[in-house]
């Protein structure tokens, strides 16, 4: 029996150290670090043989500025889990220190008695996704600037004529300020405010444009 749960211990251990996500393993009030494998490393900037066997504040000292002890304390004391999705954090490698972003998912493990002496992180780091959708942000919030400075009316549509965008040159009158309030972009618009335009030989109409039907 020993000898299959060495052999148990071990496979996991693998399994652990080989998941496409960061795992680190925290012991007891100091929070020792007992475990991390490969995909946890590159967000803290460290080595496993900096880190492993130590507290995880003193081994990753701008963690313990970032509020992530009483992250920890709270989940010791409740036994709940706790996440953060995106979470902006700091990382320090080889005297420089960058900001990252990361999803954070931290799992109490209990012992019978219900208290929690383990804690585990499940850390993936999602920088890369998050650069680029501000980057999308940036280009929509410069393309929303161009056209409110167009002196004509702009507006935008998804493919079934649902009105997403308006610019501010829409026209200002009393219709189009109800149908705001009442619709908004995100919303199909049923106002009839623009006389339908003839239509090409096969094309088909928007069924929800803000079209005279």
């Amino acid at each position: 029996m020993k000898t299959q749960e060495i052999a148990y211990g071990q496979s996991l251990y693998h399994i652990v150290m080989q998941a496409p996500v960061g795992i680190v393993v925290f012991s007891g009030p100091d929070y020792i670090i007992e475990l991390a494998n490969d995909r946890y490393l590159p967000t803290t900037g460290k080595t496993r043989e900096e880190i492993i066997g130590k507290p995880a504040f003193e081994a990753i000292p701008i963690a313990a500025k970032l509020g992530y002890i009483q992250i920890l304390d709270n989940i010791r004391l409740s036994g709940e889990p706790f996440q953060l999705l995106e979470h902006e954090t700091l990382k320090e490698q080889d005297g420089r220190v960058e900001t990252i972003w990361l999803n954070i998912v931290y799992q109490p493990l209990k012992e019978w008695d219900g208290t929690v002496d383990k804690i585990m992180i499940l850390v993936t780091d999602v920088t890369g996704q998050v650069h680029v959708r501000k980057q999308l942000e940036a280009h929509q919030q410069e393309l929303n600037d161009l056209a409110n400075d167009m002196p004509q009316v702009v507006w935008m549509a998804a493919a079934d004529g649902t009105v997403y965008y308006y610019n501010d040159r829409w026209p200002i009158s009393q219709v189009l300020s109800n149908m705001r309030m009442a619709h908004g972009p995100g919303r199909p618009c049923c106002t009839p405010m623009i006389c339908r335009p003839p239509l090409m030989p096969g094309a088909k109409p928007w069924p929800k444009a803000p079209f005279i039907k």
